[in-house]
Parts: C-alpha cells; structure tokens; sequence
C-alpha cells in the first residue's frame, strides 16, 4: 500500500529535499506552494498524512494547519507542523491548533522516517 502525503511548502529546495528523504518509501509525495491551494488538494485527494510548514507566502502554517483539522474527514489525519522557528511557543500554537506532531528545520532523514513511521506503521523503506 502506498501511502499519499501531501506537503504545503514554499521552498522548493525543502521540498526537494522531503522527496529525497522519502524517495525509497512506501510514500507517494504531492507538493503545494501555497495554503490555499494545499487546503484545496487536503480536500480533493484525502491524504494519509500532511505536513505543513509554519510560514508560507498567503497564510500562516498555524492556521492553516485549524483549517485542515475543520475540513470534514479530516480531524483523524495526522498532520506535521515542520518550522526553522525554535521558539516553544510556536510549538503549543501548532499543537494547539492541531498538529499531531512538531519537528524543525533542518530536519534530518532519521527524525523524518521516526515520525512518519508512528503515525504510518506500514511505512517501509526499501
């Protein structure tokens, strides 16, 4: 089974390196630059799993991160807050709003695959 994650991002470098990292996994990875149009896709393709970085050009990850847990079959998936802000305030509004799990830039491989894993057991890499 191939998992669908999609990631809202607007660095295509990030991006770039997400789909690296997930390359050899049991993962099928769709990319938006933008919240708006990643909430659109969030309710079109039904990801398995979403991650959201913090600060995006049209919306801020916090709150986009509250629109996706409102959408209708939404509220179960699991959503990662992913932020080069270091802050544990940052922290709790991303939780707090929502997000099942907080990790920041730079994100390594393990730290990556570790939580993924928890929340897609059948995540393989090959």
């Amino acid at each position: 089974m191939t998992h669908k994650i999609l990631y809202i991002e607007d660095s295509p470098h990030n991006i770039a390196l997400i789909e690296k990292y997930l390359k050899f996994c049991n993962c099928k990875v769709t990319s938006e630059y933008h919240a708006a149009t990643g909430i659109r896709r969030a309710m079109i393709t039904r990801p398995d799993l979403i991650i959201v970085d913090v600060h995006l050009p049209d919306d801020n990850g916090v709150a986009v991160i509250s629109k996706l847990r409102h959408l209708d079959g939404m509220q179960l998936t699991p959503i990662i807050a992913l932020t080069a802000m270091d802050t544990m305030s940052i922290q709790r509004d991303c939780l707090d709003a929502g997000a099942s799990a907080f990790l920041r830039k730079p994100i390594s491989k393990v730290t990556l695959l570790d939580t993924l894993t928890s929340f897609l057991p059948l995540v393989e890499v090959r």
